[in-house]
């Protein structure tokens, strides 16, 4: 072994904690007949950088409750239909059983 004073380039990924401040929806596609909601929702940080973007498909009971007028929805929601503050409460729903 031998010291020496030889510069070299080297590479380093950092890895950084950012948090999402803002989250909407880039897609809502919503099948009827097929009875499935496919949708994204995008999370951005403070200074509009995109953090993430996940993509979610309802269908079967996850589909029926959104359809449904459940006391687990906010006041007002409609039966047969659904709003975007109950598409964020199925997104919320189905991250928190991940």
């Amino acid at each position: 072994m031998r010291t020496t004073n030889k510069e070299f380039f080297v590479t380093v990924t950092n890895q950084l904690t950012k948090i999402a401040t803002t989250q909407d929806f880039s897609y809502i596609n919503h099948d009827k007949e097929a009875k499935t909601i496919d949708f994204q929702v995008v999370s951005y940080a403070n200074d509009g950088e995109v953090l993430d973007r996940s993509s979610y498909q309802l269908s079967n009971e996850n589909y029926d409750l959104i359809m449904s007028t459940s006391p687990e929805f906010s006041e007002g929601k409609p039966e047969g239909d659904f709003r975007e503050e109950d598409l964020f409460y199925m997104f919320d729903k189905i991250n928190q059983s991940v």
